[in-house]
């Protein structure tokens, strides 16, 4: 019994002052998603997106977070991506713009990278200002063409091209 509440005790205190993670599995080539999180006080959070690529893509992820109050927002994202536990790269702290009038502050992060098959995961963290914040989070993947498409594009254009001599030529 002692050791449930030492176990409780512990628990409580490491999570004082941090957000509950969000996790998504996106599956396997993931086309275009998109998440939104919002956290109602201050603290921290780290959000994880895991998909896995069947050949060569281009990934693109794009987070945005604006506010109308100094004290609401999110504030130094960072984004880190991960082929299993080996961190390919990393984007932040983001910087805030600040707004004026009716134009609200706001930060945000980008990346895009030519990645091959493989599991990945990217992992979104940041400050949460004492009157919560919010995200808008997009990921995409776009296949690369290979070599063998091509080939047949180019051959393709080149047949166009010869019919379209002979046509002249008559």
């Amino acid at each position: 019994m002692l050791k449930s509440i030492r176990i409780l005790l512990a628990a409580a205190l490491l999570s004082a002052g941090s957000a509950q993670a969000f996790v998504a599995n996106v599956g396997a080539n993931p086309a275009a998603v998109s998440f939104a999180n919002g956290f109602a006080a201050g603290g921290s959070f780290q959000d994880i997106v895991a998909f896995d690529l069947t050949g060569p893509y281009v990934v693109s992820t794009f987070v945005f977070s604006q506010w109308t109050t100094p004290t609401a927002g999110l504030r130094d994202l960072t984004l880190d991506l991960f082929r299993g536990t080996t961190l390919l790269g990393s984007v932040g702290p983001s910087t805030v713009v600040p707004g004026g009038g009716a134009v609200p502050s706001f930060t945000a992060l980008s990346f895009s990278d030519l990645l091959g098959p493989g599991s990945y995961r990217a992992v979104l963290g940041g400050q949460i200002r004492p009157d919560g914040g919010s995200y808008v989070w997009g990921l995409t993947a776009t296949m690369v063409p290979e070599p063998a498409t091509w080939a047949t594009l180019v051959g393709g254009l080149a047949l166009l091209a010869v019919i379209a001599r002979r046509r002249r030529a008559r």
